[in-house]
């Protein structure tokens, strides 16, 4: 019985050891008021960008300039809704774009805010970052 219950203990050290350890892995978030701003992060450490959207209404915030290096994609952006406003047309949410910073040096991202079937129409929205990786 004592055994299991060290087992236990040691596996739940574990998790919340490595729960904060990725935390410590991760920049502060990056939004719109941060436009035309350079964010300095430290290589291996993961940058969460976080655009406000409504996809109701057909808008996306789209990567308009491919990656360096710099920086890895983790993956597509991840959406979360506003759930005070669940169910309601046109309620908003947000986009998260996550990279990790995979060598030093500096990248620029831009990102368009657009309806993806209207080709090269005008983007209604463009945020533009430096990241710079140390």
């Amino acid at each position: 019985m004592m055994s299991m219950r060290r087992h236990a203990c040691r596996l739940a050290v574990c998790v919340i050891a490595g729960a904060l350890a990725d935390c410590a892995n991760v920049g502060p978030p990056v939004t719109e008021s941060d436009d035309g701003r350079t964010i300095d992060i430290a290589l291996g450490q993961r940058v969460d960008i976080r655009l406000l959207s409504h996809r109701t209404t057909g808008y996306r915030w789209m990567p308009a300039v491919p990656l360096s290096g710099v920086l890895a994609s983790l993956g597509e952006a991840a959406y979360t809704s506003d759930a005070a406003a669940a169910g309601v047309a046109g309620a908003g949410g947000i986009e998260t774009w996550s990279y990790r910073a995979s060598r030093r040096g500096t990248e620029a991202l831009r990102f368009e805010y657009r309806r993806p079937w209207e080709g090269e129409a005008t983007a209604a929205r463009v945020v533009r970052y430096t990241i710079r990786v140390r």
